[in-house]
């Protein structure tokens, strides 16, 4: 079993409150830490949040934050994979290395740019879900796949390495 410090989910200003909730059955699913980054286009609430949930939001290990700037004060120490549909790699050509930071932005616009803007920040790398027919893929899947890739990685490493 994965530590939640091991990989965290970083949602950055989502819209859609089931959304949300789905990606946090989908935190709990993999052991991660899931990290809100406000401004939220929804009451972050657990009347808001218990129904796309199945009434796991409330056992979630999450934290909000207010805004970029709260997130950044206090960021895990970590690899930061930003996930875009105009990411420079395929989700499947990167290895992943724990700690690790998939960060995802809301429904609408992505990721703003000024999310990046931090003092003495590292680059980031970016990566994409490839696609065939549609403009991308819903935020919940899209944490899905990419959270699971990262868990597949990892476990395959530790047998490789005879830890698990």
């Amino acid at each position: 079993m994965l530590k939640s410090s091991e990989m965290h989910l970083v949602l950055v200003a989502p819209r859609i409150p089931a959304n949300v909730a789905s990606v946090a059955r989908t935190a709990m699913a993999l052991g991660a830490k899931l990290h809100l980054v406000g401004p939220f286009g929804f009451r972050l609430d657990e009347k808001s949040m218990a129904r796309a949930s199945v009434g796991y939001f409330k056992e979630v290990d999450y934290q909000t934050y207010i805004d970029f700037d709260d997130f950044w004060k206090s960021a895990p120490v970590a690899s930061y994979i930003f996930v875009t549909k105009r990411g420079d790699f395929d989700y499947s050509e990167i290895s992943y290395s724990p700690p690790l930071c998939l960060v995802f932005g809301n429904e609408e616009e992505g990721v703003p740019p000024e999310f990046w803007e931090v003092p003495g920040a590292q680059k980031f790398v970016s990566c994409r879900i490839p696609t065939v027919s549609v403009r991308c893929l819903n935020l919940a899947v899209a944490v899905g796949i990419l959270g699971f890739e990262v868990q597949r990685q990892w476990r395959l490493q530790r047998k490789i390495e005879g830890v698990g």
